[in-house]
């Protein structure tokens, strides 16, 4: 299993870290159900494991 550093909210194509803390603010968006950060795109919130699909 693989340890996540504070503040990652995903994965680049290559494995690495996304480190919301560096991204501009129009490209954080939040989970609607625990306020987590998650990169645009996300399927699922990293920590609460919600669809952000919207299925």
């Amino acid at each position: 299993m693989r340890n996540h550093c504070a503040g990652a909210i995903g994965f680049c194509e290559d494995g690495e870290d996304i480190d919301w803390l560096f991204l501009p603010v129009p490209q954080i968006n939040f989970c609607p159900k625990c306020g987590t950060p998650v990169v645009p795109g996300a399927r699922f919130c990293g920590k609460c494991g919600i669809s952000l699909r919207g299925e």
